[in-house]
């Protein structure tokens, strides 16, 4: 039950520390800032772990990080997303394609997304779901299931 002692903030570091905590809601930083308030108060560095779900070695490195560094140490999220499947001009032309031709299932989204960038990768990849889901696809999804619709029951 190992812990660095008790009080180890000012009062001022700490009131920071609970305001940042009450206007920020990413749940990592919040666990980051709950963290160093519990070991401040006297908790061990497991009894934090299991109170906030996290690993013993996951505490120890807020700790470090936040006397190495400070809050604004600690409050930095190094986290970066990959580059890019598609390039701009192909992302634009699968939009264009939904947009003017209305696929109806996402594989045949998924299959134009082959046929131009000629990277099978990037069809496993491919966020369909936000082209599908995007307001644009939506209303003229529904604008021409309306026409569909209304043309069908000229026919009937």
């Amino acid at each position: 039950m190992e812990h660095p002692g008790k009080l180890f903030l000012t009062a001022s570091e700490r009131n920071s520390l609970k305001a940042q905590h009450r206007a920020n809601r990413d749940n990592r930083i919040c666990d980051k800032i709950k963290a160093i308030l519990l070991i401040d108060n006297g908790w061990s560095y497991d009894k934090v772990a299991t109170a906030l779900l996290l690993d013993v070695s996951t505490i120890r490195k807020y700790y470090n990080i936040y006397l190495e560094g400070g809050s604004e140490a600690l409050l930095t999220l190094h986290y970066s997303g990959r580059s890019p499947i598609l390039n701009n001009d192909q992302l634009d032309d699968v939009k264009a394609y939904v947009k003017e031709s209305i696929p109806s299932t996402a594989k045949e989204v998924m299959d134009y997304t082959h046929l131009i960038s000629k990277n099978h990768y990037a069809t496993r990849k491919f966020s369909v779901s936000r082209l599908v889901n995007c307001s644009r696809y939506k209303a003229i999804f529904s604008k021409n299931s309306n026409t569909a619709n209304s043309n069908s029951e000229n026919f009937s």
